[in-house]
């Protein structure tokens, strides 16, 4: 018996890192040409964290001017707006959800569309979403880029632990097809996360964390650099979904002197710095001057690396607090009461007072 799930999310856990290796070391279909006015990206959930992700590849290793929107965005009847035209649109949704199918609602104003999925014409139409088939068939037909990434159907238990890793893997790979894009060789990244997975660190900050377990459930810090903290999306929701916790509040390295630091010596929290370079060391020993407990995690301060060597340090520690407070990932809290926002599929929707 699985009845809460633990034993479908320890399976999911294992098998992440292997489906994402895959995606980063596989080729791209074809090279990839962004309009001359650049790439506007979206997505919501893990997939915000997967289009902040891109626009901070772009901007580093391509020439290509990139932008995030928040999904709400497109809610907005002026958006997009004239200079979106000369723009590429790209979407990110692991199963497309109704939420992105608002932007993808709003493609007519934009030069082109990309889709990062991993769903299926097929696999939509098994699992009796014909209207997501429907989609599918309908950007093929337009001539849209469709990237796809592992899995299809990650659902059963509320927290995804494959898609939000292969997601930022699909990303590393579209960046990857952008002609003159100076990306390190993918074959050298993933061999240093295959180090950092294998490493001593997932298994030091499960148990750190299940020794003081209130501590950490009633809020806690996480001071990052600016690789992880542009994706922090995906790190608050491994708490947030899986554990049912308050989110931990992720602040940049230089900002933990702004303000979080002053709050923590007030009302002590605990403190975790993730970050190997000279700024992360800083930052744990004024968090240490000030009398607060801290831990540092010596995660890849590389801006490509460190949003992959967060879900390779994370995965393992939720599934083993999830099993250790038995939580339920099957039955969770408020099941099937956010239709009023997930079902929003069109800017109509979002209109619509008798929605519930």
């Amino acid at each position: 018996m699985d009845a809460m799930g633990h034993g479908l999310m320890e399976r999911r856990a294992a098998e992440a890192w292997p489906l994402a290796r895959q995606v980063m070391l596989s080729p791209p279909v074809s090279t990839w040409a962004p309009c001359a006015g650049g790439v506007v990206a979206t997505g919501v959930g893990s997939s915000e964290a997967h289009a902040r992700y891109l626009v901070g590849l772009l901007r580093r290793h391509t020439s290509v001017p990139a932008w995030f929107e928040p999904l709400s965005a497109f809610l907005e009847p002026a958006f997009p707006g004239p200079s979106c035209r000369g723009r590429t649109l790209v979407v990110f949704s692991q199963g497309l959800a109704a939420n992105a199918q608002v932007p993808l609602g709003r493609r007519a104003g934009f030069g082109s569309v990309v889709l990062v999925t991993a769903a299926t014409e097929e696999g939509q139409e098994r699992a009796g979403r014909p209207e997501r088939a429907a989609w599918l068939r309908r950007l093929g037909v337009e001539g849209c880029r469709v990237e796809r990434f592992p899995v299809e159907d990650e659902y059963t238990i509320l927290v995804r632990l494959v898609g939000p890793l292969c997601g930022f893997a699909a990303a590393w790979r579209l960046v990857a097809s952008v002609p003159g894009n100076d990306l390190p060789p993918s074959g050298a990244i993933v061999g240093r996360l295959d180090e950092w997975g294998a490493g001593p660190w997932p298994g030091e900050m499960l148990e750190a964390m299940a020794a003081e377990l209130e501590a950490h459930r009633g809020g806690f810090v996480l001071a990052t650099g600016p690789g992880l903290g542009g994706c922090a999306e995906n790190v608050v929701a491994k708490f947030v979904e899986g554990l049912y916790w308050r989110g931990p509040r992720m602040v940049d390295f230089l900002g933990l002197a702004h303000g979080p630091l002053q709050q923590l010596v007030a009302r002590p929290e605990p403190l975790w710095v993730l970050g190997d370079c000279a700024v992360s060391r800083r930052a744990e020993g004024v968090a240490r001057q000030a009398g607060l407990r801290v831990r540092r995690v010596p995660l890849p301060g590389d801006g490509d690396l460190a949003p992959l060597a967060a879900e390779l340090l994370l995965n393992p520690v939720l599934v083993g607090l999830a099993r250790r407070l038995g939580v339920d990932q099957v039955n969770w809290p408020g099941k099937g009461m956010d239709g009023g926002l997930y079902g929003i599929s069109r800017w109509e929707d979002a209109h619509d007072e008798t929605g519930s």
